[in-house]
């Protein structure tokens, strides 16, 4: 159940989702970093349920978070994903009092390729296969998203920048997401 779960959150985020999704992703993708090097959580958090963020993070009305209900979900049609993240060199954990996050200097033998169906609402039948470069992924508690009305207990995060020189129909940073849903044996 666990991971027909993650391997659903990830299906409807990449086919239906993340190109929706990419503003924000955009403006994550660079607080994630700078965060994680200054240590600062003002710069990034949900105190004001997103009243506080930029662009299209607060305007947008087609991104994170997202109520997933798995009978209005249909199967996903297109290619398979691949994560072949390879060996991380430089690899720096951060603890950011709102997540932990992992980032690396480089990856050798990274061959990770996400389906898309394009920029913003273009029909499932145009969907392709794009090769992205892993950049950093972190984890926090709780989740963001909910699946037929249950939040899980901790939710991932992978990040993900588009290799430009692909001509790839969709923006240069998108945040991919994972979800982990979990019964948890803890009161409450």
């Amino acid at each position: 159940m666990v991971l027909s779960c993650i391997i659903l959150c990830i299906a409807f985020a990449l086919g239906h989702v993340l190109p929706l999704t990419a503003g924000c992703g955009q403006q994550h993708f660079h607080k994630g970093r700078r965060i994680a090097e200054e240590s600062d959580t003002s710069a990034w958090n949900y105190d004001l349920n997103g009243a506080d963020w930029p662009g299209t993070c607060k305007e947008g009305r087609a991104q994170s978070p997202i109520a997933i209900q798995l009978t209005a979900a249909a199967p996903f049609a297109g290619p398979p994903i691949s994560f072949e993240f390879g060996k991380a060199k430089g690899l720096r954990v951060f603890n950011i009092r709102t997540a932990i996050q992992v980032e690396w200097d480089d990856l050798e033998g990274s061959q990770t390729v996400i389906p898309t169906n394009g920029m913003w609402g273009s029909d499932a039948e145009n969907i392709s296969s794009v090769p992205v470069k892993p950049f950093q992924f972190h984890w926090h508690s709780t989740c963001e998203h909910i699946v037929d009305g249950f939040m899980c207990p901790l939710e991932l995060h992978l990040v993900t920048k588009v290799d430009n020189e692909t001509d790839a129909p969709v923006p240069r940073n998108c945040a991919f997401h994972g979800g982990h849903r979990r019964k948890s044996s803890l009161p409450g």
